[in-house]
């Protein structure tokens, strides 16, 4: 398969893209590097899961809003296709999609830790909506793994068996973030995770934006 692993700072150049490095990897992917570039330096790196009906391609707008210069980000593709003719894609919501979507991130994960200057402590996973949940679920299938979750309007994980590691879990930093009076991650998921997090004593930091 064609993997797509373009620099948003260089896509204007391809002799420079050409000469950066790459993951080794069949996963569809996109990969965002920081304007400034440095090979000797070890960045942390951004995960991002991709929203419902959208690509890979998401994480140039994510990037560019949060930083253009601190951090290297990859974004997997999602597994279901929308349409059979586009080129948007969604992550689905069974056992299955949730098991892929952590092979996807890990496969990306570890192609990243191969090939780029990556920081191993300082690995994050991020998500809107659905894929803030996935992100949430993977992260705590490995809690020692990552640095940390950011769930925009993404409710907490509700699949059976998803806590197993709720010690470990415990110790993993989550932004959990909602809009209020939001219906793709309503007040009442807000109010879910928030009682679930104190009963399970999880290192939950909660932000609820004003409409």
């Amino acid at each position: 398969p064609v993997v797509q692993n373009v620099s948003r700072s260089l896509a204007g150049d391809n002799r420079e893209v050409d000469r950066l490095p790459q993951l080794n990897t069949s996963v569809h992917h996109r990969l965002y590097y920081p304007t400034n570039f440095v090979s000797s330096y070890d960045y942390p790196l951004i995960v991002w899961l991709h929203s419902q009906g959208s690509s890979e391609y998401e994480i140039d707008s994510v990037m560019n809003a949060l930083s253009d210069q601190n951090y290297l980000a990859v974004a997997p593709r999602a597994n279901r296709r929308c349409k059979s003719k586009s080129r948007i894609f969604k992550w689905g919501e069974n056992i299955l999609d949730y098991a892929f979507a952590e092979d996807v991130v890990w496969e990306c994960i570890e192609s990243a830790l191969d090939n780029l200057p990556v920081r191993s402590d300082r690995i994050f996973l991020a998500g809107f909506g659905h894929s803030g949940t996935i992100a949430q679920w993977i992260g705590w299938q490995s809690p020692d793994s990552v640095a940390g979750v950011v769930s925009l309007s993404g409710p907490m994980p509700s699949l059976v068996g998803s806590m197993t590691q709720w010690k470990s879990i415990k110790e993993l930093p989550v932004l959990f973030a909602q809009r209020k009076g939001a219906t793709i991650c309503s007040d009442a998921d807000l109010s879910y995770a928030m009682q679930t997090a104190h009963r399970s004593s999880l290192s939950y930091r909660f932000l609820q934006l004003r409409s």
